[in-house]
């Protein structure tokens, strides 16, 4: 007895029309970007010159910075065990504290400023010179402030210890007077009975 397929062939089709229909169209592939001429081009990098003229324009304006905001302290405290009148040695509390700060980002400058590249270029090497010039000035500026201070506080200690001074001064003279005044009237005494002897 022969079999018939009874199935509906237009069935399978329909499914799968109607499968496609829902996946929607193809996707397209992108266009290909292999082509050079498309892409965006990088600008090129500054040259080493611009970059050095740069970083001195920048050191500048934070020197200035620091210069107008730096407050200094009314007194410093300086460790007496550790100073001396040449080298005088700041303590590192709250009060000496802007000081440390300001004399500590100023040799942060130098160590900047040492390694821009000059480019072999006069222009950038006076300009660094000048600079570092003046970053010198004013760390010799905070020496000198330092000094200073140190010297009026150990003025206070010589006034008192030269008064002292005077006060031994004159009671050694006072002493040598006195013993002075005494050995003459030895003598006179001495002399008065050795020709008294003599009669």
């Amino acid at each position: 007895m022969p079999i018939f397929n009874t199935s509906n062939p237009f069935k399978s089709s329909s499914s799968s029309t109607q499968s496609s229909a829902r996946r929607g169209p193809p996707r397209k592939n992108p266009p290909s970007s292999s082509n050079p001429s498309r892409r965006p081009q990088q600008p090129p990098p500054p040259s080493p010159r611009l970059v050095s003229l740069d970083q001195l324009a920048s050191l500048t304006s934070r020197l200035q910075q620091l210069k107008s905001s730096f407050i200094q302290p009314p007194t410093l405290n300086f460790n007496p065990k550790s100073s001396t009148r040449e080298q005088p040695k700041l303590e590192y509390d709250k009060n000496n504290a802007p000081f440390h700060a300001y004399d500590e980002a100023l040799t942060k400058l130098l160590i900047e400023l040492d390694g821009i590249d000059s480019c072999g270029e006069e222009e950038i090497r006076l300009k660094r010179k000048r600079l570092v010039l003046e970053v010198e000035r004013e760390l010799e500026r905070l020496d000198g402030v330092r000094k200073e201070e140190y010297r009026k506080q150990l003025g206070g200690g010589k006034r008192e210890e030269g008064k002292e001074g005077e006060t031994e001064k004159e009671g050694r003279r006072e002493t040598v007077a006195n013993g002075s005044q005494g050995e003459s009237q030895f003598i006179s005494t001495v002399a008065r009975v050795a020709h008294t002897h003599t009669l």
